[in-house]
């Protein structure tokens, strides 16, 4: 929160599969800065947190706990060398840098153990290529690895969620293709969200009960209505005047 900061309120408070109602208070006057969570209208946690100033950032987002990732490179297959004369001279980058480099015997299938692993950044890439010798050792100036259906560069990004060890197909530098898996924990929360709001001033017990008793917000926790569940339009219903019995169906 605000420049960076972390805070742990409570453990497992919210339903899954069901419409959970969050607020969280930041009261910088009180005790030089309390948080206080509260879940469907009532409070399940507290804590001291001093306030600071919102960091500048170029986006704002909820559920986040870092600007980190973290990647691994496990192994590497060459179906067909990328020098046909000898050896492979294969070199994994990172953000343009090398980070791994092997020399891959230049016949039949090569596996090979890499076991590279580091944190990225908001905006991180891999990339391959390979030194055949024939020229002048100049970076990223052999034969650039081009990863089938993407380019030259693996993208990962700090927005995007995890995903397991995958195979990605290369070609132009010999042939083969890199196993990549990545870990992003930085943004733990796979769900929806609605109807979000922001104010400028802490809220208060009474005022963060009367949002959740708001005739919109109930309509929207039944469970009934999960956001995992699909909804079914249910058929018009009319109207019953008061002081009128309804039938039982309408009841």
């Amino acid at each position: 929160m605000g420049a960076g900061g972390t805070a742990t309120l409570a453990g497992n408070v919210l339903t899954l599969d069901a419409w959970n109602h969050v607020v969280l208070t930041l009261d910088k006057e009180d005790n030089g800065g309390w948080l206080r969570l509260y879940v469907n209208g009532l409070q399940v946690g507290d804590q001291a947190f001093a306030a600071t100033p919102l960091a500048t950032a170029l986006s704002f987002d909820i559920g986040r706990s870092s600007s980190a990732g973290y990647v691994k490179v496990p192994q590497l297959f060459m179906f067909r060398p990328g020098d046909p004369e000898g050896d492979t001279d294969m070199h994994l980058t990172k953000d343009g840098g090398t980070v791994w480099s092997r020399d891959i015997p230049g016949f039949g299938v090569q596996h090979e153990t890499i076991n590279y692993e580091s944190t990225t950044g908001r905006n991180t890439t891999l990339g391959m290529w390979e030194y055949d010798g024939d020229q002048p050792l100049v970076h990223y100036g052999d034969d650039t690895c081009n990863f089938t259906g993407i380019g030259t560069t693996l993208s990962l990004a700090s927005t995007q969620p995890s995903f397991p060890d995958t195979s990605y197909d290369f070609t132009d530098c010999g042939d083969g293709h890199l196993h990549v898996q990545f870990d992003n924990n930085s943004i733990p929360f796979y769900g929806d969200m609605d109807e979000l709001q922001i104010f400028g001033q802490p809220l208060d017990e009474a005022a963060v009960r009367r949002l959740y008793l708001d005739a919109a917000t109930l309509l929207r926790l039944p469970v009934l209505h999960s956001p995992r569940v699909a909804r079914r339009p249910r058929p018009p219903r009319p109207l019953v005047p008061p002081g009128i019995d309804a039938p039982p169906d309408l009841r």
